[in-house]
Parts: C-alpha cells; structure tokens; sequence
C-alpha cells in the first residue's frame, strides 16, 4: 500500500501559514514515503491525508487540521517506530532544563546568597543544560538511523 498524496488548494498561495503548515506537512509524509511502514501506519496516515483532501471549511480550520494531522501522524510514527523528527530532543529538553534544573538551581542560589536576583540566573544555566542534553540525544537518535528528516526543498517557499 502506498501513501496518499496531499492535495493543494487554491487558498495555499495566498495564506502564508497556511502555505507552511501544508509545506512542512508536505514534507513529513515525503520523508516517510522512505521509510518502510507497517500496514497499520500507511492507513493511519492515509486516513489522516484523506480527511484533509476532503476538508471543505474555511482556511483557519483547515490550518488547525493540518497541525493536529501533522502531530497525529508524528505521535503514532514516534509511538510505533520510534521515528522522531529532527532537533526533536533538543525542543523538549531546552524547557525541561529550565524548569528541572534551572528554577531549582536559581532558587538554591538565592536562599544561598539571600539575593532574589539569582533565582533568574538559574534559569539560562537550565536552558543550556537542556540544550546540550538534547541536541546529545539528537545525536544518538541519528547514529541509530531513527531520525526522520524532512525534505528542506518541501519547506522552501515556492518560485512564482
């Protein structure tokens, strides 16, 4: 069985977040066509493409399918195949290093110094904690050849 294609509107052109969404999603079910797929994946996906070829509301509603078909679609891929997106741990760990290392070094360096000033100071040492955390386990993720890489060209604005 073989994915569905994306059908492009009119609207596409002249809505410039709609056009990305589109691009972008355009982009991840290209990057999967690569990739070999179980039975159960290729009809989620087609199921999912099909519901937004057949769309008919207006171009806002349809920005908010795309976005939530994209998310399904990289969900069950991540859930099922353990395929993940690029800079995909660096983006959860970043706020995760902030909150689970930042906010408790800050606070820990205020009760110390008795200065409220430092509780700030935790929080960029967190979010480069997070980040090199992530961008780490990017790294493995691609040794491990389960890093889904988007199709720049897909992504790139269209020539008129």
């Amino acid at each position: 069985m073989k994915l569905k294609n994306l059908k492009p509107r009119q609207t596409y052109h002249e809505n410039k977040s709609l056009s990305q969404s589109f691009k972008k999603l355009r982009g991840i079910l290209a990057a999967l066509e690569k990739r070999n797929l179980t039975e159960e994946i290729i009809t989620a996906v087609n199921n999912e493409t099909e519901a937004l070829n057949s769309f008919e509301g207006h171009d806002k509603k349809l920005l908010m399918k795309i976005k939530t078909a994209e998310n399904n679609i990289l969900k069950l891929v991540r859930m099922k195949m353990g395929l993940i997106p690029e800079r995909f741990y660096t983006f959860l760990w970043m706020p995760l290093g902030m909150a689970a290392l930042g906010l408790p070094l800050g606070t820990a360096l205020f009760t110390i110094t008795g200065n409220a000033a430092f509780i700030g100071l935790g929080f960029p040492i967190g979010l480069g904690a997070g980040v090199v955390l992530g961008m780490g386990l990017d790294k493995k993720a691609k040794k491990e050849n389960s890093v889904l890489i988007i199709d720049q060209e897909s992504l790139a604005p269209d020539k008129d």
